[in-house]
C-alpha cells in the first residue's frame, strides 16, 4: 500500500497536470508583401497560441483536498477504492499487492474515463520509480506515458513521455522534463513534423508544488518543416499569491519578422507582424483560435491554427482536466 500510495500522490503535480488591430509606421509596398509566407507565420503563431494555453492549462492548477473514498480490502493485498466527485462523478478502482492498478470514473451523462498502470518499478535504494500509465478519455483519445520520477536528489526531478492520440487515429509524441522549484521543459511533436518548445520557470507555493513564475514568463520554439524555428517569448502580469495572467506574446520568424501580440485571459489577442521595424500586417483572433489577417488593406485573410494544433489542444479533451495528467488519479 505505499508503494501505491506514493504514485498516487507523485501524479498530482501534474495531474493538478497553447490576438482588433490597428497598423502604425509607414509600412512597406504592397507588392513587397509575400502572402503565403505571412498567413503561413500567422498559423504557426496560432497553432503555437492554442498549444500553449491547452497545455499550461493542464500542468500548472491549484490542488485541492480529494473526496473521501471509501476502501474494500480484498485480500492478498489488493484493494478496492471508490466514491463520488464533486461533480457527481462515480470512481472506482482496483489496485494490487504490486501497485498495479486499473479504475473508471463515469458521469452522470454517461462519459467515461478509463485508467490502467502497471506494477512500479524501484531502484535497490527507492529513491527512483519507473512507471508506464494509459488513459483513455470518454472518446477513445488516450495518452499513453512512460514516467520516472527521481527522488535521489536535493530537489524532485522527474520526466514523463509519451504518445498522445486522437480517437481518430491521429498520434503526437511529448515529453515534460520537470525539476521541481526550478523549471518545466515541455516538447510536443505533432504530426506533420512540427515541434513545440516550452521552458516555464517553476516554483514551489502553498497547494500548488510546481507552479509558474509569472514574473520570468516562459520562451520557446515552433519548428515547421520548411518554415524554419520561431523564438517565442510569453511574458505575464503577475498578481498577488503568485498568481498571474499571460498577457504579451513575442515572435520572432527565420526571416526576421516580428510578432507583437497582446493576449487576453481567454487565449484571444491582437498585433501587429512587422519586418525590419515596418508594419507589414495585423493580426487578430478568438479564443477558438480563428484569425484575422490584415495585409495592411492588400488583403484580409481568414487563418487558423493547424488541425494538429487543436486535435492536440489537451484541455479540450475531457470536460474534468485534471484527468489530463498520465499519472494515476481518484
Amino acid at each position: 500500500m505505499l508503494t501505491t500510495t506514493k504514485i498516487l500522490l507523485l501524479g498530482m503535480g501534474l495531474l493538478a497536470l497553447l490576438l482588433l488591430a490597428g497598423c502604425s509606421g509607414s509600412g512597406v509596398k504592397v507588392n513587397e508583401i509575400t502572402d503565403t509566407s505571412l498567413e503561413a507565420l500567422a498559423a504557426d503563431h496560432l497553432s503555437a497560441v492554442q498549444l500553449f494555453y491547452g497545455w499550461l492549462g493542464i500542468l500548472y492548477q491549484r490542488t485541492s483536498d480529494a473526496p473521501t473514498s471509501n476502501w474494500d480490502d480484498l485480500g492478498d493485498g489488493n484493494w478496492r477504492m471508490w466514491g463520488t466527485t464533486s461533480d457527481g462523478a462515480q470512481y472506482e478502482w482496483f489496485l494490487a499487492a504490486d501497485g498495479s492498478g486499473r479504475g473508471t470514473i463515469s458521469w452522470p451523462d454517461g462519459t467515461r474515463f478509463s485508467q490502467a498502470f502497471d506494477a512500479p518499478v524501484w531502484n535497490d535504494d527507492w529513491t527512483i520509480c519507473q512507471s508506464h500509465v494509459t488513459n483513455t478519455y470518454p472518446d477513445g483519445a488516450q495518452v499513453e506515458t512512460d514516467m520516472t520520477d527521481d527522488f535521489s536528489g536535493v530537489a524532485y526531478h522527474g520526466v514523463w513521455a509519451g504518445t498522445a492520440r486522437t480517437a481518430a487515429g491521429a498520434s503526437m509524441q511529448f515529453t515534460l522534463d520537470r525539476a521541481e522549484s526550478d523549471r518545466d521543459q515541455l516538447r510536443l511533436e505533432l504530426p506533420g513534423s512540427v515541434v513545440v518548445t516550452l521552458r516555464i520557470p517553476i516554483a514551489t507555493l502553498t497547494m500548488r508544488p510546481s507552479w509558474p513564475v509569472y514574473s520570468q514568463g516562459a520562451t520557446g520554439t515552433f519548428t515547421a518543416p520548411g518554415r524554419g524555428t520561431s523564438q517565442l517569448q510569453v511574458k505575464a502580469q503577475s498578481l498577488d499569491d503568485g498568481d498571474g495572467v499571460w498577457n504579451q506574446w513575442r515572435l520572432t520568424a527565420p526571416d526576421g519578422t516580428q510578432g507583437a501580440f497582446t493576449l487576453n485571459e481567454d487565449s484571444s489577442g491582437t498585433g501587429q507582424l512587422q519586418r525590419g521595424g515596418e508594419t507589414v500586417g495585423a493580426l487578430r483572433w478568438t479564443d477558438a483560435g480563428v484569425g484575422t489577417l490584415d495585409l495592411l488593406g492588400a488583403s484580409v485573410e481568414e487563418v487558423t491554427p493547424s488541425a494538429a494544433a487543436c486535435d492536440f489542444r489537451l484541455d479540450k479533451w475531457v470536460r474534468n482536466a485534471a484527468l489530463l495528467g498520465p499519472a494515476p488519479v481518484y
